[in-house]
């Protein structure tokens, strides 16, 4: 699987069997959820700890082949596990989270989300869906994705909308978009950013030297400021200028080893960081998304 040593902050892929090993070929080893609907159309309910709809198939996203597309209920962090997921596809489903979590409380409780494999890669053919490697970045000559999304805004709330990649570097690369009270969620600024026009702060979540978590967090206005957070609540992410800017961070700062452990993509989520609803119930919702990859001529 990509790994990512325990701690007690962090989250897991879910669905993440065998390790990425560039350029060695990935074993899939899929177990279907005995939860999950293989329709697009038929609506799909469901919650608790092991909540997922899917498999799907999703013309909008690249390497969606019918066994690799979920949305999912991640809640790694909160005991109860008392959200529920009404979904029909990857870009229009919802999240009700009934606001068991303590009020004011600033830790991850839970991360609904899209999940996608991207471990499908046939580099004889340069496509996706029928292979078993991970999606190699200097192979690809883009690899964004477009979001509409609504989430509430008020005092209360703390959550945030972002993307979590897997690769084989030690922990997750986490880009946000739209912050509600998370702020930098007591992570520490390392660099800063622009891709196509908008202003990215970069954070990591412990320290780089020991591989965490990094996060590419969108500035105020959503991305013209060069400080603050985001309210972006739909836009298109290029997620290969960012992930092309970490790396050369990487090789700068003398961690040649994480740059081309982070040159292979084997998983992209894409939900919501829901940290505190302020004891009320309160509903999160995907209304357009869509994932493209193509690879260089």
């Amino acid at each position: 699987m990509i790994s990512t040593p325990p701690r007690t902050t962090s989250k897991h892929p879910t669905r993440r069997l065998a390790l990425l090993a560039a350029p060695a070929v990935l074993a899939l080893g899929l177990a279907l959820p005995a939860s999950a609907s293989a329709s697009t159309s038929t609506s799909c309910t469901q919650s608790g700890y092991g909540a997922s709809c899917g498999p799907y198939a999703d013309h909008s996203i690249t390497f969606s082949n019918g066994f690799d597309t979920y949305v999912e209920d991640n809640c790694w962090g909160e005991p109860k596990c008392t959200y529920t997921i009404n979904s029909r596809n990857p870009g229009d489903w919802s999240v009700t989270d009934p606001g068991d979590e303590p009020a004011g409380s600033t830790a991850v409780a839970t991360y609904p989300n899209v999940q996608q494999l991207t471990d499908n890669y046939n580099p004889a053919t340069h496509t996706w869906g029928n292979g078993s490697d991970g999606t190699p970045l200097s192979g690809v000559r883009l690899l964004r994705s477009y979001f509409t999304e609504s989430m509430p805004h008020n005092s209360r709330t703390i959550a945030e909308f972002g993307y979590d990649i897997w690769t084989n570097y030690p922990s997750d690369v986490m880009i946000w978009t739209d912050n509600v009270n998370r702020g930098t969620g007591g992570a520490t600024k390392i660099g800063a950013m622009t891709a196509f026009g908008q202003h990215f702060t970069v954070y990591v979540f412990g320290t780089v030297a020991s591989g965490s978590e990094i996060i590419f967090s969108l500035n105020g206005n959503n991305g013209q400021s060069t400080s603050g957070f985001a309210h972006e609540t739909h836009g298109l992410v290029h997620i290969l200028a960012l992930m092309g800017w970490l790396r050369s961070y990487m090789r700068a700062h003398g961690h040649s080893n994480y740059a081309r452990d982070l040159g292979q993509v084997g998983q992209i989520d894409a939900g919501w960081e829901i940290c505190s609803s302020g004891g009320t119930s309160e509903t999160f919702s995907m209304s357009h998304y869509a994932l493209w990859t193509a690879a260089r001529s």
